[in-house]
């Protein structure tokens, strides 16, 4: 895909969504629209209702499942090049869109570049904060799929690999192995989707980038699993101000175009 022409990139929006308490989702799609997106909501049932596209599971599927039917479905349903998944809790900087469309993409084998940047990723080992920018993450347990930008090819490994496949969630703190039976025979108690795509980005060797300050933002106060609210690492550190072009924050300076007869994943 080449890159020197924006208007050119097919972008598919896939904004995955449950009941909540002080439900979200509409100051969501709103920001999403304010950037230029039009988003496709996968809802569980019981969701709020919008005027957007909606698939209504007929069947809660669960955060895992819900995630990894929505990214399939783009991937088999559109034509797009380049699908954003974004959780209803998330409202994005109004430049946001043609931000990630100008960095496409960081490095040859980026697997991702996420709009959202937790609190830690902002940070080095030494307690240093980083540099502002377009930042590569090495983690080998990913927070935060808020926000995350994939190559269409990058996503379509990512959903149809083994791992996506036998996903069970992250290990308990309890060490209870019965808990795996449990989400096996119930996986919409699956949950854990940002580590499971580190956990595939990881087995693939692609790259995970994160954009700091954060052009997105974790609004709710109440998680739809159980993580808590949206204080602490949950959220980010250094937030983009909304009200200055994101261009005027972050300097892109590691942005790598891609030739058509060049393709990073069939080589590898």
């Amino acid at each position: 895909m080449v890159q020197d022409n924006p208007e050119s990139i097919k972008w598919a929006v896939a904004l995955t969504t449950a009941p909540r308490k002080d439900c979200t989702l509409n100051v969501c799609i709103e920001h999403l629209k304010t950037c230029g997106w039009e988003p496709i909501i996968f809802a569980e049932p019981g969701s709020t209702k919008t005027d957007c596209q909606t698939i209504t599971n007929e069947q809660k599927k669960g955060v895992w499942h819900n995630w990894l039917s929505s990214a399939k479905w783009c991937l088999e349903n559109t034509d797009a090049d380049v699908i954003l998944t974004v959780q209803d809790d998330t409202i994005l900087h109004p430049d946001s869109k043609t931000f990630a469309e100008a960095c496409m993409w960081p490095a040859a084998d980026c697997g991702f570049l996420s709009l959202y940047t937790p609190k830690h990723y902002s940070i080095n080992k030494k307690g240093e904060l980083k540099a502002p920018g377009v930042n590569r993450i090495w983690t080998n347990a990913l927070w935060g799929a808020c926000a995350l930008v994939f190559p269409r090819e990058a996503l379509r490994r990512i959903a149809y690999s083994a791992i996506a496949d036998q996903w069970l969630g992250s290990i308990p703190k309890t060490n209870d192995s019965n808990i795996f039976n449990l989400r096996r025979n119930d996986p919409s108690t699956i949950a854990n989707s940002d580590m499971a795509i580190g956990k595939i980005i990881n087995s693939m060797r692609l790259s995970m980038w994160f954009v700091d300050p954060s052009p997105g933002i974790h609004i709710a106060r109440y998680s739809t699993c159980g993580h808590g609210d949206n204080t602490g690492q949950r959220n980010a550190y250094r937030k983009a101000d909304f009200n200055t072009p994101l261009n005027q924050q972050i300097p892109i300076h590691n942005k790598m175009k891609l030739n058509n007869d060049y393709n990073y994943f069939n080589s590898v």
